[in-house]
């Protein structure tokens, strides 16, 4: 992982706290809900800093601020309780109660699956906005998306498998808000000469 002059992250940051401090001005949190991400440290503490932190301010409207991106057809009984009470966005391929993989962007069914997500997330930007201008002075804390400042999306980083996936809703997703700069946390079980480039999520 590159660090120092031009780099996202200093050679002596503590990744849990640079991670947590970018979850605090976040408005919605995306999660790319995977087997590989079911099975990350990192991914499992980003989830639970952000549940923790707007657990009163979770909703807008009907809305809920956390995105469930299924890249895996995982059954709802194994989710994480912060991505309970909804039926999640469908970005796989599976049928019937197979697990399937992640839609591949070739695929006919890609480009409607990855429209609902972004039609989702500005709606529930534009909700927020709407929210926070007509509830002041009791705003959702630390996340501004007043009139003239693009709201703050978190969207961790994934394998390279998967990556392509994660770049095409960057795109769609374009000046609608405002993406943080990738942090990518260290690679939990990469041996110390494998660390060039750690993943929140290793491949599937």
């Amino acid at each position: 992982m590159a660090c120092g002059s031009g780099a996202t992250a200093s050679c002596n940051t503590d990744f849990d706290i640079a991670i947590e401090n970018k979850i605090d001005s976040v408005a919605l949190f995306l999660v790319l809900h995977s087997r590989a991400q079911r099975n990350s440290e990192y991914c499992t503490k980003e989830l639970d800093w952000f549940s923790d932190k707007y657990r009163d301010h979770m909703l807008v409207g009907e809305q809920r601020r956390i995105f469930n991106v299924l890249l895996n057809n995982i059954p709802a009984r194994d989710w994480h309780p912060a991505l309970e009470g909804t039926i999640g966005f469908i970005m796989h391929d599976a049928e019937g109660d197979e697990l399937g993989d992640f839609t591949d962007p070739k695929d006919g069914r890609y480009g409607k699956q990855l429209r609902k997500v972004v039609d989702a997330a500005e709606t529930t930007l534009n909700a927020m906005r709407a929210q926070q201008q007509a509830a002041r002075p009791d705003p959702v804390p630390n996340t501004t998306v007043a009139s003239g400042q693009l709201p703050t999306l978190f969207l961790a980083s994934v394998s390279e498998t998967q990556e392509t996936t994660r770049e095409r809703l960057i795109t769609e997703i374009g000046d609608s808000a405002r993406l943080l700069a990738e942090l990518p946390p260290p690679h939990e079980h990469a041996p110390a000469g494998n660390r060039s480039r750690p993943r929140c999520s290793r491949p599937t």
